[in-house]
């Protein structure tokens, strides 16, 4: 046997055997490709999601500061005191187009200057302003007191009020009892329906009055 024929066999060998081992090599590049693409979108989905929550973490963030910022600002007017001499804000101011507070259970009609919501604790405040100077009279009380009842009727539970003259005020605790807030006034309430069942004018001859009276419109006389 020659020489050239023992050494086909092993040429042939030696091919083949460098074929399998660039389909091996081929093989791993290509399962190395796979994994590297893979690790890529991870790693990108992964980034994406970090600055996702970096956003969201900032705009957290800048939604409690403004948060805290109006609380503050809420904070120091509440505890500020306005042009009357008075803490915490107005919920309820008479206006021409406000209509009055109705009691249907003791059929009592009122129409306060102001309610407003005071510290510490922010309950409705029944305030009542006099233009005129002087102390308060007993009828500044009882007006403010219907008043405060028929709030009551539309679901505003006032336990205090304050009647404002120019040169003087005076603060009033009110029971939270309906019955007991009724009885201050019952008395005042049945003359005043006696005078409306006689027919007998009862309205003032002051006009200066008249122009700044809620009930004009529906006053007798």
């Amino acid at each position: 046997m020659s020489t050239t024929e023992h050494a086909r066999p092993d040429l042939r060998s030696f091919i083949l055997y460098r074929v399998a081992i660039s389909r091996c090599a081929l093989h791993q590049a290509s399962t190395i490709g796979k994994i590297g693409a893979l690790l890529h979108r991870h790693i990108g989905a992964q980034d994406i999601l970090v600055t996702g929550i970096t956003f969201l973490s900032s705009a957290g963030l800048f939604l409690l500061l403004f948060l805290l910022f109006v609380a503050l600002y809420l904070l120091v007017r509440c505890f500020s005191r306005d042009r009357l001499g008075l803490m915490g804000f107005v919920i309820w101011a008479d206006t021409a187009d406000k209509k009055a507070f109705f009691n249907t259970k003791y059929k009592i009609l009122g129409k306060p200057d102001f309610i407003y919501r005071m510290p510490p604790f922010f309950r409705p405040v029944i305030v009542e302003l006099k233009s005129r100077s002087g102390p308060v009279y007993d009828s500044d009380i009882a007006q403010v007191t219907a008043a405060c009842l028929a709030a009551r009727g539309s679901g505003i539970i006032a336990t205090k009020a304050v009647i404002i003259t120019r040169t003087s005020r005076m603060v009033i605790t009110l029971p939270r009892s309906q019955k007991k807030l009724h009885s201050r006034i019952r008395q005042h309430a049945n003359t005043i329906r006696s005078i409306k069942a006689s027919g007998i004018s009862c309205r003032t001859d002051d006009k200066r009055k008249c122009a700044g009276c809620g009930f004009r419109k529906t006053c007798m006389g």
